[in-house]
């Protein structure tokens, strides 16, 4: 019996060898797949993240006094327009969410109004900058390092109809809705 097993030795490495052979190959496979998976997600995500907003506050010195409004930037950073743009305001005082919808966002950066209830008017005094509305606060320097009494968050679909959403942290994510 140790001949017969002496014999069939070169037979069992070679199918030990081609055993292993395909297990490598079967491994190579698997990384390469999930390389393409992740290059896949990472061009899926191109698009989502170069779109951004966020609140400025911006000074009209034409009025007099001159004032300070609140504005809204949208932008899309890249060369295809995003559609059925929703912007939710979330308000930290309160549980209370405001939205406000666009249609379609071409390329480029936009100023917008924000919501009624968002809104706010800074005015020039001697002193400084006072909130309108805010009676016996003290005037301020500078109203754009004030915080803001509310957080962004925004849900768009790309130009391949996927749907996004951009947290208040601004975290992108694929979003169910």
């Amino acid at each position: 019996m140790t001949e017969w097993w002496i014999a069939d030795l070169p037979t069992w490495l070679v199918a030990v060898g081609t055993v292993g052979a395909f297990g490598t190959g079967g491994v190579v496979l698997l990384r390469e797949l999930a390389r393409d998976r992740e290059r896949d997600a990472a061009a899926a995500r191109r698009q989502a993240s170069m779109i951004a907003v966020w609140p400025v506050r911006v000074e009209n010195s034409a009025e007099s006094p001159p004032t300070m409004t609140a504005h809204v930037v949208l932008n899309n950073a890249s060369f295809e327009p995003v559609y059925d743009v929703t912007i939710e305001y979330q308000l930290k005082a309160r549980p209370e969410v405001q939205s406000d919808r666009v249609d379609l966002l071409p390329p480029g950066r936009y100023e917008r109004d924000m919501p009624r209830e968002m809104q706010e008017v800074w005015v020039r005094s001697r002193g400084g900058w006072v909130k309108r509305g805010s009676q016996g606060a003290p005037p301020i320097e500078k109203p754009q390092n004030e915080s803001w009494d509310f957080t962004l968050a925004v849900s768009f679909m790309d130009a391949r109809g996927r749907r996004w959403l951009r947290g208040c942290d601004g975290s992108i994510s694929l979003s169910a809705g």
